[in-house]
Formats: structure tokens, C-alpha cells, sequence
């Protein structure tokens, strides 16, 4: 939402009329202002405004009431003469002698022209007044860029952590999203192994079991190839308590899964061999 600045008026203070970006109600109306975009600052919208009132004051003072001037009319008198009339400054009015019958006038150009001094002082005084004022308006727009200026460093800082903390979720999240494909392609080998440990099992007979422990001699092979596969069974237990302990890669258990299979399989086929002859 864009910031609303106004210009305040007093009695003594007005707004200009016509000002580029100050209504006549005191409402500040500058394109930044007007096309607000979220990306844009307090900041560059103080120094903006800077610009226009350095170019431009929106304020103006108004005139005393009791500031007034002797008119040409209210001068001239048809009673006395005009050389005798324009008298263009104090010291020679005051050189007129006080028996003069003009004296009643005289005092009335002095007493106007001691008006007018109290008049121009006063507004000399107001517009020192005004001067300090805008110096007033100006060391507040300091200490609000000072301000705004803090404020920018502190959101930049923010957003600094947010990111580096967004880039360490993201690579927390690829290194789980990694492992769960590894696990996922050890569940299918699992599953393949189960299976083919089932059909062997399943054409093996008991009656099977019970000719093995009579073997000749010569069948000291199949006594090899049961030995063998209660070794490849020992170090398929082994490998996987390791690695549910943490003592072993998924990449490793993976490949020792792969080559315990492989020889369980060529033992397991050799013993039916075996059975069948």
C-alpha cells in the first residue's frame, strides 16, 4: 500500500495555488506515489518529494491585516500645497518647524511611516519564523531517511538468512529424496531375492532333506553346496544387521545384497542338480 503525505496549513501558512504535487487540501500527489510498486522505498519517495519542494515551495505567507499603506488620495489635502505634501523622508519632515500649520499632516506621515517599519519587521520576523520552520521539516526528513535507511538493512539481513536457510532445506531435502530412491531400489531387489529364495524352496522336498545326510562319497558336493549356502545365508543375516546399525553404506548393502544373491543362487542350483541325479 502506497504512504499518504499531506501539507498542513495554518493561519499564517497557506498552500499555493497550482502546485505540481500539492492539492489545494494539502494532499501530496507525486508519480511514485501515484503508481506505487511494492519494490519501491520511503526512502526514494522523501527524496523525490525533496526535489519537488527545492523547485517549488507548496506554502506561502499571508499578508498582515494590519499592514497598510497612505494612498495618494489620503495624502494629497487641497488645503495645502503639493511641494509641501511629498515629503519623501523622515528627516526632512522632521525639519519642518512645529509652528507649521501643516504640523497635524506631518504627524500623520510619521506616525504611517513607523507602521510601515513596525510592518516590515514583523514580517521579517515572520519570515524568519517560516525559515526555520522548513529547517524544522527538513532535520525531520533527515532523521526519517535515517530511519528508513536502518530499516532497509535490517529487512536486507532477513531476507539474507531466509535464503541461506531456504538453500539448506532444499539441500537437506535432495539429499532425503536421494536416499529414499536407494532404499526404494533395495526394497525391490529385497523383494526379487524373497521371491527366487521361494521358488527354490518351494521344489525342494523333504524327503530330500533326509537323502542328503546319507551321501556317498562321491556326492561331497552337495555337502559343499549346502555348507556354502549356510555361509552366504550367515553373511546376508550379517550384512543386514550392519547395516540397520548404521556400520554400512545403502550403496555397499546394496552391492553385498546383489553378490550374496548371485552365489546363493548358483549354490542353491547346483544342489538341485545334485538331487536330481
Amino acid at each position: 500500500m502506497a504512504p499518504v503525505m499531506f501539507v498542513v496549513p495554518s493561519e499564517t501558512i497557506k498552500i499555493v495555488n497550482h502546485h505540481p504535487v500539492v492539492s489545494p487540501q494539502g494532499l501530496i500527489m507525486m508519480p511514485i506515489l501515484q503508481n506505487w510498486d511494492p519494490r519501491n522505498n520511503l526512502l526514494e519517495a522523501v527524496e523525490c518529494l525533496q526535489r519537488y519542494f527545492n523547485q517549488a515551495s507548496p506554502i506561502y505567507s499571508i499578508a498582515s491585516p494590519t499592514s497598510s499603506r497612505m494612498t495618494k488620495q489620503q495624502i494629497i489635502d487641497p488645503r495645502y500645497p503639493q511641494d509641501d505634501i511629498r515629503l519623501s523622508t523622515t528627516e526632512r519632515v522632521s525639519h519642518v518647524p512645529k509652528s507649521s500649520p501643516k504640523e497635524e499632516l506631518i504627524q500623520q506621515v510619521l506616525s504611517k511611516v513607523k507602521n510601515n517599519r513596525t510592518d516590515i519587521l514583523r514580517s521579517y520576523n515572520y519570515k524568519a519564523d517560516l525559515l526555520n520552520l522548513h529547517m524544522q521539516i527538513m532535520s525531520e526528513y533527515v532523521d526519517i531517511c535515517y530511519s528508513v535507511s536502518d530499516e532497509i538493512k535490517r529487512q536486507n539481513e532477513i531476507e539474507r538468512k531466509l535464503r541461506k536457510w531456504i538453500d539448506d532445506e532444499s539441500k537437506t531435502y535432495s539429499e532425503l529424496k536421494r536416499n529414499m530412491n536407494e532404499i526404494r531400489e533395495f526394497n525391490k531387489e529385497a523383494s526379487m531375492i524373497s521371491q527366487m529364495q521361494s521358488e527354490f524352496e518351494s521344489k525342494l522336498q523333504a524327503d530330500d532333506l533326509i537323502n542328503l545326510v546319507n551321501v556317498q562319497a562321491e556326492q561331497k558336493g552337495l555337502l559343499n553346496s549346502i555348507t556354502s549356502e549356510a555361509s552366504i545365508e550367515d553373511m546376508l543375516q550379517l550384512c543386514h544387521v550392519l547395516y540397520k546399525r548404521g556400520k554400512m553404506a545403502t550403496k555397499d548393502y546394496i552391492g553385498e545384497i546383489r553378490g550374496l544373491s548371485h552365489d546363493k543362487f548358483l549354490v542353491q542350483l547346483q544342489r538341485t542338480e545334485y538331487l536330481q541325479n
